[in-house]
């Protein structure tokens, strides 16, 4: 009698799915997968450069509402969140703003999740190019990630639409008229970790 084969660290379920008639499955069928998602992402943010196309022009001297408001708001803590990576400061209180208290970022709308990732951009071309690209990838990162969850319920040309009617729709470009949709990019990072 043979015993039950338990899986080995690093394999995974069987992955299959249908190119045509004919059923594909293993690594066929994964690597399939990724070439889909893949081309999925690249057409999410061509719409989303055509959609941001006034900003590419000028991507490190543009920004929304002429840097006012809420978009100045955003770029001052992108630039907060490279200057206290790179120097070494506590990224969650500064005292740059209402000196000599200052402020915590936790009670505010700091999005240090996407200011230090996006350091590198904010020392190199600046904290409008930081946001800029921010306000680029959030569409098309929110549609990616719901095509990818989608994906795992309803086919692959069902899954798109859905995702490019919610990546796009009206809410999500008010949104992102205001701000570069932090809790939009949360789900796409949220989905990518859970695998």
């Amino acid at each position: 009698m043979t015993e039950p084969r338990v899986a080995e660290f690093g394999e995974g379920v069987e992955v299959e799915t249908r190119v045509g008639a004919r059923l594909v499955t293993g690594v066929g069928a994964r690597l399939r997968s990724w070439r889909v998602g893949w081309a999925l992402l690249v057409g999410y943010l061509l719409l989303s450069m055509l959609l941001w196309h006034s900003m590419l022009g000028g991507i490190g001297s543009r920004a929304p509402e002429g840097g006012q408001g809420d978009p100045g708001l955003f770029m001052w803590w992108l630039g907060w969140a490279a200057h206290a990576v790179t120097h070494g400061l506590d990224p969650l209180r500064t005292t740059y703003l209402q000196a000599p208290n200052g402020v915590s970022a936790v009670w505010n709308t700091s999005v240090l999740a996407l200011g230090v990732p996006m350091t590198p951009v904010t020392l190199l071309f600046g904290t409008a190019a930081s946001f800029n690209v921010l306000l680029i990838l959030s569409p098309a990162l929110s549609c990616w990630s719901a095509a990818k969850w989608l994906r795992r319920h309803v086919g692959t040309l069902p899954a798109a639409c859905a995702a490019l009617l919610y990546g796009f729709s009206p809410f999500m470009l008010t949104h992102l008229g205001f701000t570069p949709a932090p809790d939009v990019l949360g789900v796409a990072t949220a989905d990518l970790a859970a695998g």
